[in-house]
């Protein structure tokens, strides 16, 4: 007797073992093969695209990850096409099997190296400059990363022209390099090259992170369409680094809670008497960074017709020079009435448009160069031996601003002035707890120590006590 399917069963109120189940079979999705029909029909092995009533199927295949169409909204139609793709792969190879099941994939693409994929998105994107450096640089980080350069190619011979070099060998690299496989192998491989102290792990995780976030965002489906809708291009498919999930690489992110170590007070009550006729900019940067808790690019940029006397406050707003991290990063810091004075005396006394003197920077699009680098650094070095041994000192001030807030006037307060997209963010990573907080029974404990094992004595005067 042929044995009757789930649905079959409900709707004849038959409920008759299965064949699997008289053979002594375990009724597991692994104990059929991929290609065997059967298996694709299991739930979750098929699935279909946004906006799309065909299903599709993804297949792991000699360490790519290889996605089809099956040009069907019918379930068992779809699940019998995955399977004979997989009997394809597995007889056939993977080349003869895009060509009979994804013709337009074996086609040449327009677009197949490094590269050209970086020429055609400055061609034909309209990124931020400093954003399309970011992306630009991680991906040719990655690419270099995992791919065969010659070994005399460097991306740290700056002085000798080899970072030149180096980087026109990465562009030549194909854009199969940055498969998800590979991307994920190169997580680990870069983590355990790190130390293996709990910090170190950290920085490597983040820093991983962070390559390959900004990565991927090359090869988004806002990039990849006005490469294939607006230039009419041809584009690998799928698109690198598509599969490459950042929760699933590394896992939740990483949170290293803000702890104070600044006294405030202190910090400013001496850069007051030492900063303001030693180094006047850098007393100007400590006092945005510490007061304001404003970002090092938005002190480096920042001009005096963002300073609004009257109302008292600054505007974080972008301008021909700068560019806010987000929308929530723009917005208005209040200033304390003692600093709208300081910053009129400061604009008396300073010339060009620009709060912090500095190199005069009128077409800024470097992600990494600053206007006022000497300034930096003369603060830095002021605040190492003031006890500020962070290694982004000016982000500690900020931190630490945003610390204080939050002791006095919340945590949404905090991520107010911070200017945070999400309250979290300030919770997490930013605002210390400022206040002890305990139970308060100490007050009860006897005000002398109490020997640890007393003795007869003891124990009827701790008695007549009680």
């Amino acid at each position: 007797m042929q044995s009757m399917n789930t649905d079959e069963q409900s709707e004849t109120g038959v409920h008759s073992k299965s064949g699997r189940k008289v053979a002594g079979l375990k009724s597991n999705p692994a104990t059929f093969a991929k290609t065997d029909q059967r298996f694709w029909q299991q739930k979750g092995r098929l699935f279909k695209e946004k906006g799309s009533a065909a299903y599709s199927c993804r297949i792991q295949f000699a360490g790519d990850r290889l996605r089809f169409g099956l040009g069907t909204s019918n379930k068992d139609a779809a699940a019998a096409k995955a399977a004979s793709i997989y009997h394809s792969l597995i007889t056939d190879g993977k080349e003869e099997t895009l060509t009979k099941f994804k013709p337009k994939t074996a086609e040449k693409a327009d677009v197949s190296t490094v590269g050209e994929w970086i020429a055609e998105t400055e061609k034909h994107c309209t990124l931020f400059s400093a954003t399309m450096q970011n992306y630009v640089s991680a991906v040719r980080k990655l690419a270099g990363d995992i791919g065969t350069l010659p070994r005399n190619k460097s991306r740290f011979s700056y002085k000798t022209g080899g970072t030149a070099e180096w980087r026109a060998a990465v562009d030549k690299l194909p854009l199969s390099v940055l498969s998800s496989a590979n991307v994920n192998a190169w997580q680990v491989s870069y983590r355990k090259s790190k130390p293996a102290s709990p910090e170190a792990q950290r920085k490597a995780l983040n820093s991983a992170r962070s390559t390959v976030r900004n990565a991927k965002a090359l090869f988004g489906v806002k990039i990849a369409k006005a490469l294939r809708d607006v230039a009419g291009l041809t584009l690998p498919d799928p698109l690198p680094m598509a599969d490459v999930s950042l929760t699933e690489i590394f896992g939740k992110k990483t949170k290293t809670r803000y702890q104070s170590r600044i006294d405030a007070e202190k910090l400013l009550r001496a850069a007051s008497l030492e900063l303001v006729q030693e180094q006047p900019e850098a007393f100007k940067v400590l006092v945005l960074g510490l007061c304001c808790g404003l970002r090092k690019r938005e002190i480096d940029c920042l001009l005096w017709r963002q300073v609004d006397f009257d109302a008292g406050m600054i505007r974080v707003e972008a301008t021909e020079h700068f560019r806010p991290k987000s929308e929530d990063s723009a917005g208005d810091v209040d200033l304390d009435p003692e600093l709208v004075a300081l910053l009129r005396q400061w604009k008396e006394t300073t010339k060009g448009e620009f709060v912090i003197a500095g190199r005069d920077h009128t077409n800024f699009k470097s992600r990494v160069s600053y206007r006022c680098e000497t300034v930096y650094s003369a603060l830095y070095a002021w605040l190492r031996k003031h006890g500020v041994s962070a290694q982004k000192a000016l982000h500690e001030l900020r931190k630490e601003a945003g610390a204080l807030v939050a002791k006095t006037a919340g945590i949404y307060a905090a991520s107010r002035l911070l200017r945070h997209s999400d309250i979290r963010v300030t919770a997490d990573f930013y605002a210390d707890k400022k206040q002890r907080i305990s139970t308060g029974l100490g007050a009860l404990l006897p005000a002398e120590n109490v020997i640890a094992f007393p003795g007869t004595a003891e124990k009827a005067a701790l008695s007549k006590q009680a």
